[in-house]
């Protein structure tokens, strides 16, 4: 490049960009010298490089792209047009990571090199070219999605359903897998819809808000069972429900047996239980899906039961008499 320096100033010319500009402070950076040795002073003057990269075309002059990006530990990252994902394993904190990234040409970017940034939310780095063109890069940081691991039966309820007898609403008691509910005297059961509320994302079967297919256990005993399903597909825990309609005449603490008081305490157990009477009696005690665990008979005074693990259970007497037994 040769110019008369001394003509520069106050003069019209040619940019780089392609702009007519009047030269008032300029800032030239290389060797300047006179490249003859005859020439006046004021003329004659030569600017050379540094290097070849000193000069900027035109066109690299408006180049402004972001070609990688990267943060540290990450699983991977892509660039699409101008949407960047950058995946972060499980876990990672995202709310200050520094990148690194490299850019085409002379350009600047911000968020610069390093920076620490928020990544809760998508980010825009804003990439500018030396000519003054701008383009605008979204940052989107993403962790794998971990599905739900829980699959349970979180509440238990009949609703009112006054066609089928039910006029009030009634809780069901959950303990672990099992779940029991009392009914009022009179209620019918075939038709009578549970409303059920599991855990986020999983399933269950049969559905809530339909009517299951109820099984007999006894006259008064109704059991269901329900498998719930978790977000992941793998825990599927099944639940065993067992409805107990009560009998026009309740049935107290004590129970009835041949005219005289039968007695089962402590209840709640912690795996112990002692029946106590004045008549003859067998005694047995079903778990929720009617299997008998345990008989034991006497004439009278009292009968002991141990060894009963956690959960719920209904002792029976030979005379019908039923009540639900907890072992904590």
């Amino acid at each position: 490049i040769y110019r008369d320096l001394t003509e520069m100033y106050g003069k019209n010319f040619t940019t780089l960009f392609g702009n007519t500009e009047k030269v008032k402070t300029f800032t030239l950076t290389g060797l300047g010298g006179q490249f003859s040795s005859t020439a006046p002073f004021n003329t004659g003057y030569q600017i050379i490089p540094y290097q070849l990269s000193d000069f900027v075309t035109p066109s690299q002059a408006n180049i402004q792209s972001i070609t990688g990006f990267s943060i540290a530990g990450q699983l991977s990252s892509t660039i699409v047009g101008n949407n960047i994902s950058v995946l972060m394993p499980t876990g990672t904190s995202i709310t200050a990571l520094g990148a690194a990234f490299s850019v085409t040409g002379f350009a600047s970017v911000s968020p610069v090199l390093g920076a620490l940034v928020d990544y809760t939310n998508p980010v825009n780095y804003t990439v500018t070219a030396i000519s003054g063109a701008v383009s605008v890069y979204t940052v989107t940081v993403t962790k794998p999605y971990v599905p739900n691991t829980e699959a349970n039966i979180i509440s238990f309820t009949y609703l009112p359903q006054p066609a089928n007898g039910l006029t009030t609403t009634v809780t069901g008691s959950i303990s672990g897998a099992n779940i029991t509910v009392e009914l009022p005297a009179n209620v019918t059961l075939t038709g009578l819809v549970p409303t059920i509320v599991i855990s986020p994302k999983a399933t269950i079967n049969p559905v809530s808000g339909v009517a299951p297919g109820y099984f007999d256990v006894d006259d008064f005993t109704k059991q269901v069972s329900y498998t719930v399903t978790a977000e992941d597909g793998l825990n599927k825990p099944l639940y065993q429900v067992l409805i107990s309609i009560l009998r026009t005449t309740s049935i107290a603490n004590s129970l009835e047996v041949s005219g005289s008081s039968l007695t089962i305490y402590p209840n709640p157990s912690t795996g112990w239980v002692k029946v106590a009477g004045k008549e003859a009696a067998s005694i047995a005690i079903y778990n929720l899906i009617g299997v008998k665990i345990a008989q034991k008979d006497f004439t009278k005074g009292n009968t002991e039961f141990t060894g009963l693990t956690s959960g719920v259970y209904f002792v029976k007497t030979s005379s019908g008499a039923i009540k639900k037994l907890v072992v904590e």
